[in-house]
């Protein structure tokens, strides 16, 4: 499975790149003022992790929805093994936002549920 790794502080997230349009920089335009129907989520805000600005932006495409999440920073794409995902552990069951654990030879990736993103609340 091809994923987009990206940060929030210290934890290190990832979705399956297929749902990825693009990756780059937030402008600096006022918040609020993002394009008409497109909801924007500040992840590092949502989970209450402050370390830097959330200035980065994965523009995703899920069920027909455009989706900015802002982030720290993007790694970029990783290839997981499928013998290395994991589902979501059930004594976790309670953080509905992430659906498996991914792993590489150095770094564990919490792979986002984008179908949970709205439990979170738009930014703005």
């Amino acid at each position: 499975m091809r994923i987009l790794a990206f940060t929030i502080g210290p934890h290190y997230l990832g979705l399956p790149a297929e749902y990825i349009s693009s990756v780059g920089r937030r402008e600096a335009a006022p918040a609020g003022t993002e394009p008409a129907g497109v909801k924007e989520y500040d992840l590092p805000q949502a989970f209450g992790v402050k370390d830097g600005p959330a200035d980065r932006v994965i523009n995703c495409a899920w069920n027909g929805r455009d989706i900015r999440l802002l982030v720290n920073r993007i790694v970029g794409l990783v290839d997981l093994d499928d013998q290395t995902l994991g589902v979501w552990p059930a004594i976790l069951k309670e953080i509905p936002q992430f659906y498996a654990l991914g792993m590489t030879d150095s770094q564990m990736y919490l792979l986002l549920d984008l179908s949970q993103i709205e439990t979170l609340g738009a930014a703005g």
